[in-house]
């Protein structure tokens, strides 16, 4: 990927996410993708959807404070040690449903919303993706072709989530658990094998560009479901954290980074959310 000194870079952003299956051709695809890729260099750290400036502007870091918000958030998890994994099945978590109400199933509403250029749909329905582009941040790879080649990760995964409180709810809870888009994010197919269900004690992706949103989706995660962390992922997570102020983090999709004032009402979210008892 191009670098940038800009303050902090964005790996995404969607030219026109809904246009017909009929324009969109190849020569219309590689241009879209130049296109998209050049939003590295201009734009910092925001996301241009559906040409939205206002959004876009929403997610740059305003501030060099993004360290400082995510560590007020890792600060408040509870610290317990993990037991012993007993009764957990992947099955306990009905993955990849339509929790939302958009018409689309969790994996394909992040496939749609983490897409750095079009993607060609199927002309059975709009959440059929047959190729598309997308920018996977823990390796920083570049893959173009089927979305069936790349995984969506759980990056809080179902099985930590179990270790670390996710044993004693219900069905539902567990089903917005694992189709909530504040931890699925795009990934090689082997980084996630070799993630597996590890913590942030445990595993760190290999490009620290992506340590801050790594960091951000697992803290606000654990955060959003009150799961504990036990001491070395604590600190884990608190080293990533501390990369939120430099300048070449990377974010995708619609999603912000501490420092912003989105990630401060999306905060402000899960505050309400909890006091309300939800």
């Amino acid at each position: 990927m191009p670098s940038t000194s800009s303050p902090h870079r964005v790996i995404a952003t969607e030219i026109s996410r809904r246009a017909p299956l009929g324009a969109r051709v190849l020569g219309v695809r590689v241009g879209a993708l130049i296109a998209a890729l050049a939003v590295v260099i201009s734009t910092g750290c925001g996301v241009a959807l559906e040409g939205s400036a206002d959004r876009d502007i929403a997610l740059r870091p305003e501030t060099s404070g993004g360290a400082a918000a995510l560590r007020a958030v890792i600060d408040e998890l509870v610290v317990q040690e993990e037991g012993p994994r007993r009764g957990y099945s992947r099955n306990l978590f009905d993955h990849w449903s339509d929790v939302n109400g958009s018409g689309c199933h969790a994996r394909q509403d992040v496939l749609l919303d983490q897409a750095i250029s079009y993607v060609q749909r199927d002309g059975f329905g709009p959440c059929f993706i047959v190729e598309g582009d997308w920018y996977l941040p823990f390796d920083g790879q570049l893959h173009s072709g089927a979305p069936g080649d790349i995984d969506v990760d759980h990056v809080v995964a179902l099985a930590e989530a179990w270790d670390s409180g996710a044993d004693q709810w219900n069905f539902n809870r567990r089903r917005q658990f694992a189709n909530d888009p504040l931890h699925l994010m795009v990934s090689d197919r082997q980084v996630n094998r070799d993630k597996a269900d590890l913590d942030a004690g445990e595993w760190k992706p290999e490009r620290r560009d992506s340590w801050c949103l790594t960091a951000t989706m697992m803290a606000l995660t654990k955060y959003r479901y009150s799961l504990t962390v036990d001491a070395a992922e604590r600190r884990g997570l608190y080293e990533m954290a501390d990369t939120c102020d430099d300048a070449e983090q990377v974010t995708i999709g619609s999603y912000p980074l501490p420092g912003t004032t989105a990630y401060d009402r999306l905060v402000a979210e899960i505050d309400a959310e909890l006091a309300a008892g939800r």
